[in-house]
């Protein structure tokens, strides 16, 4: 005679220990802030120099093809090497900016600066701009001066900034949801082969 277990429950506070309730992960916040004024361009050396940073080491870093998002920055230079940064408040049409990167030879270098624009903050009409980046570039071993300017979109309005801006913080919630009867866990087809595995035979 077989006598088969036909029903198997235990209390549920004994299981839920054994099995994660939930988890739930925050990534970090990024906020970009609006700005009025797009320095967005194409830069070469100012004047009659060759490169845009007087002294750096590895190859010379003769341009810089400037992107802005917002307060972000980002620039490839001629060598094909990325430099990214922000802006600060601008004012009048000028900003304090820094940019941070490696050089051919993968030294860290930091542009530490200032970039105008030529309409001086004003909504211009013509889509158009003179923008120039001046200021101190920065190696472990060395300090410098760069210099560039470039054809930019310029101010279009709205206040050089102000405090608007995108908040792309993304959150990302993982949870098990567990459904249990008030006092016991009913084990369904789930528990099928522990029951095989504690099946009774009697002859």
């Amino acid at each position: 005679m077989k006598r088969i277990l036909a029903l198997f429950t235990v209390p549920a506070a004994l299981l839920l220990p054994l099995f994660p309730i939930g988890c739930e992960t925050d990534s970090a916040d990024t906020f970009i802030r609006d700005v009025a004024v797009n320095y967005s361009g194409f830069y070469a050396a100012c004047n009659e120099n060759t490169a845009i940073v007087q002294q750096n080491s590895g190859n010379r870093i003769r341009t810089l093809d400037l992107r802005q998002n917002g307060d972000r920055l980002e620039a490839v230079d001629n060598n094909g090497l990325i430099w990214r940064g922000e802006l600060g408040e601008p004012q009048g049409g000028r900003s304090s900016f820094e940019l941070r990167g490696r050089t051919s030879t993968g030294i860290e270098g930091v542009f530490s600066g200032t970039l105008s624009s030529s309409d001086g903050g004003v909504t211009n009409t013509s889509g158009s701009a003179r923008g120039t980046m001046t200021g101190t570039y920065i190696e472990p071993d060395r300090f410098s001066t760069f210099c560039g300017s470039a054809t930019i979109p310029g101010s279009q309005g709205g206040g050089g900034g102000g405090g608007g801006g995108t908040n792309t913080n993304t959150n990302f919630v993982i949870s098990a949801v567990w459904s249990a009867e008030p006092a016991h866990l009913t084990m369904g087809a789930a528990a099928a082969p522990f029951l095989a595995a504690h099946t009774e035979r009697r002859g």
